[in-house]
């Protein structure tokens, strides 16, 4: 009997650390003259070209896409993402945006540390290019 309540006990474990549930995803690009927001949740794709919130352009996310972003998150490490380098400096002096993603789970939100807009981190450029890619259509 106390076999099977630890093989149990073990099984469950282990699914619980397979699985973080992806509560949102944060896009967000700016410098002195732009400005854009992309939030991806289960339910929304929310994407914003201004600080003010008023003109929030929101539309239904399907859950193929949502699935699809999840599949991008799961290549990433999170809890390395807020030491991970920039590829670039050109936001040092307005030569770019200053951009960071961050993906909230709920247990932890992950941040990865600010980079050029256009040039992340390797470990981020597929989820980034495929939310941009959300956000135009």
């Amino acid at each position: 009997m106390k076999f099977i309540i630890i093989i149990l006990l073990a099984l469950t474990t282990a699914k619980s650390c397979d699985t973080t549930k992806i509560e949102a995803v944060t896009y967000e690009a700016s410098t002195r003259g732009f400005y854009k927001k992309i939030v991806a949740t289960q339910d929304a794709l929310i994407i914003s070209n201004t600080r003010n919130e008023k003109d929030n352009i929101q539309n239904p996310m399907a859950a193929s896409t949502w699935e699809t972003i999840n599949t991008k998150i799961r290549e990433i490490e999170l809890k390395k993402m807020e030491s991970l380098q920039r590829p670039s400096t050109d936001s040092y002096f307005d030569g770019a945006a200053s951009a960071t993603l961050n993906i909230a789970t709920k247990e932890n939100d992950y941040t990865s540390t600010p980079f050029d807009a256009g040039n992340p981190p390797e470990e981020l450029k597929q989820l980034i290019v495929y939310l941009e890619l959300l956000a135009k259509d």
